[in-house]
């Protein structure tokens, strides 16, 4: 799965080079990405997590509501499964625009509640997903219009033990896209 999202993103922010990942954990994606010729600071909320992450990519323990970063420094900001676990996403994003340069560039990968993974996974005792704040990305996703032009996309077809690109139907992908551009005038 890593390595089908990594290809994803790569695809989409195809001539970005300084890219913030918001929610990093591990950075199992970030350091696919990295191998892609990409340069990534990781922002994450915990320091545990943050600390097993590859030691080339930049990392910052932080909160996304608050980045610590200057405005317009990033070419691109990603977020991989993780925007629906924060608790004020609004700030986030706003947070997230800010830290972009003027045609930045997103994509946000949440989890697709509608679909088979999320509901065998989420019925798990021990499941992180039972730890989501906002489970409808839809949701999520009116807001990120208001300051990006987003398309939307179901990707990560998964269906039994097999997992493909996508797109795909809701119930079959086990994430929801949104990604594009950094809008001019904000409403």
């Amino acid at each position: 799965m890593f390595d089908l999202e990594a290809e994803y993103i790569s695809r989409k922010l195809r001539g970005c080079r300084n890219i913030l990942s918001i929610g990093c954990g591990t950075g199992d994606v970030e350091g696919l990405l990295m191998d892609r010729g990409f340069r990534i600071t990781g922002l994450d909320s915990s320091a545990e997590m943050i600390g097993k992450s590859r030691d080339a990519m930049g990392k910052v323990v932080g909160n996304a509501e608050s980045l610590p970063f200057p405005g317009g420094c990033f070419d691109a900001v990603i977020s991989v499964a993780s925007l629906q676990f924060i608790d004020h996403y609004e700030m986030a994003l706003k947070q997230a625009c800010h830290v972009m340069k003027k045609d930045g560039r997103i994509v946000l990968m949440m989890i697709n509640p509608l679909s088979v993974f999320f509901k065998d996974r989420a019925s798990r005792r021990d499941s992180y997903f039972r730890r989501i704040v906002t489970e409808d990305p839809l949701r999520i996703a009116a807001e990120v219009r208001r300051l990006f032009a987003v398309e939307l996309e179901f990707f990560l077809r998964i269906e039994g033990e097999e997992v493909s690109p996508g797109p795909a139907a809701p119930e079959n992908a086990a994430i929801l896209v949104a990604g594009g551009m950094k809008k001019d005038e904000i409403r």
